[in-house]
């Protein structure tokens, strides 16, 4: 076979194309760029070319909205962050061993399995509480990003001013999870590190899964598998963090052999360090050692109850914490439900009437609240005990609560033609659901409080988000075919 002759190198065509695109956003910096072309084997060089246009305008914006909310977070931070009893404890703990070798071996044996995660919090408790500070809005800022990245997976087009908004929905949502919630899950050393630091790093292990699940055909390098490692780390040593996933990822890999898909090296390797240290963080004896401790101190009839009793535990104390503290964030999933399904013309008017019901519900129940007859719609369901998990009086809000919750996972489903979409947005809506209900549904929810409930709200910020993106996508491309019609019609009067 005849050798080809290469003319020009991949390389010079990548860079004229790149000095191409620099010199059109140059000459029309701030203008609305329309790619005509002209004769069909030109495409591949017009959706290359396309590709490396930016919208300046969009991208100042976003960096400026990024800027503010780091400067607004700092702020909550530097007034609220403080120095916990827990991180006074493991402080002095730390320093009572000889090296770190000694103390990890410990911690593993005799407390819990987050190793990485806990030495993180003893580290950062050793330099200045700004350097925390500064870490924490950094981290934020990367969970943040990492749920914005996978929200773009759900695109139909792409779109800057599409995006921007999707950006600041996304940081809107974050300011609107309940003060108890932020504060306990990063507003202290310690606390920071078993709830923000996973849950970002979580998010950012999600994005090559989600990339491929969603077929997105964009390759990623080598560095970018390695920050993806380190989340690993970060997010497996922390129980509902690597709850989900595990979850997520083991999801992926099924969908992918199924589909005969090919599964790539650095997938693999990334799935199965996943599972490794999932592994090694759950099965470490200090897990049970801190169980049975938490067990005695704090929830002595604990050990009375069966499992469907701690799973009915469970399902009182998220359903008590979406209809109460987290109302705004529900409030929101169900507003977008609602406007999603009224805009579909292909469904039946009693779905359409059906995906209404859970906003009603939350109306109701905010309503409720505020003028004082909420115990009337949700009862007061933050008891702990064998004796209250047996009372009838609470049985009718849980009902209603479950049934809400029932609905509104289906309307999630059933609310987007693309089931791939209504499938993985349903995987996180119950995802945040399981991660909260297997932990309140231990002793150790009296020491953890609000903060088993951060994963959970950012998981639901991810559901919100993606059906803001479908909205806008279909608003969009709406806009898009009447302004066609005009033009049709125009040309046609001619």
């Amino acid at each position: 076979m005849k050798k080809i002759k290469v003319l020009i190198s991949e390389e010079k065509i990548n860079n004229r194309l790149d000095e191409l695109a620099n010199q059109i956003m140059d000459e029309y910096k701030g203008k609305n760029i329309v790619f005509l072309c002209i004769l069909k084997g030109s495409i591949f060089f017009t959706v290359e070319l396309a590709k490396r246009i930016k919208n300046n305008i969009q991208l100042y914006l976003k960096i400026a909205m990024t800027i503010v909310v780091a400067i607004i977070v700092f702020y909550q931070i530097e007034n609220r962050i403080a120095m916990n009893m827990d991180d006074v404890v493991y402080k002095s703990v730390f320093n009572n061993f000889d090296s770190f070798k000694i103390w990890a071996w410990e911690f593993y044996h005799i407390w819990s399995g987050r190793i990485i995660t806990s030495a993180l919090s003893n580290l950062f408790l050793r330099m200045p509480i700004i350097v925390v500070k500064i870490s924490n809005v950094g981290v934020y800022l990367i969970a943040i990003f990492a749920i914005f990245k996978i929200v773009k997976y759900f695109a139909k087009i792409n779109n800057s001013t599409i995006e921007t908004i999707i950006l600041a929905t996304i940081y809107i949502l974050s300011f609107i999870v309940p003060r108890a919630v932020v504060d306990s899950g990063m507003m202290w050393v310690t606390g920071s590190f078993n709830y923000l630091w996973p849950t970002a790093f979580m998010f950012v292990a999600l994005i090559p899964f989600i990339r491929r699940i969603t077929d997105n055909e964009k390759k990623e390098s080598k560095f970018l598998f390695l920050i993806y490692i380190f989340a690993d780390f970060i997010a497996c040593f922390a129980e509902q963090t690597a709850l989900v996933l595990t979850t997520m990822a083991t999801i992926t890999i099924l969908y992918m052999l199924i589909s005969k898909k090919k599964i790539d090296k650095l997938l693999l390797i990334h799935y199965v360090i996943i599972i490794l240290i999932t592994l090694i963080e759950t099965l470490a004896p200090g897990n049970f050692v801190r169980f049975n401790a938490s067990t005695l101190r704090r929830y002595p009839s604990f050990n009375m109850l069966n499992m469907g009793d701690k799973m009915l535990q469970g399902l009182i104390l998220t359903i008590s914490q979406i209809l109460t503290d987290d109302k705004k964030i529900l409030m929101a999933l169900t507003l977008l439900i609602c406007i999603k399904n009224l805009m579909r013309k292909n469904i039946s008017k009693t779905i359409k009437v059906f995906s209404a019901i859970p906003l009603i519900y939350c109306i109701i129940s905010y309503i409720g609240s505020k003028v004082g007859i909420g115990e009337k719609i949700v009862y007061n369901l933050t008891y702990f005990g064998i004796e209250y998990i047996y009372c009838l009086k609470i049985y009718i809000p849980i009902l209603l609560g479950t049934i809400n919750l029932v609905l509104i996972t289906v309307l999630i489903l059933y609310s987007f033609d693309n089931i791939k979409t209504g499938i993985l947005s349903c995987l996180f809506f119950l995802g945040g659901l399981a991660s909260t209900m297997t932990i309140s549904a231990s002793p150790t929810i009296y020491a953890s409080g609000s903060r088993v409930f951060f994963l959970m709200d950012c998981m639901f910020i991810v559901v919100i988000g993606i059906f803001a993106m479908q909205i806008c996508n279909e608003k969009y491309m709406t806009i898009t075919k009447k302004k066609l019609k005009r033009s049709k019609g125009y040309k046609n009067d001619k």
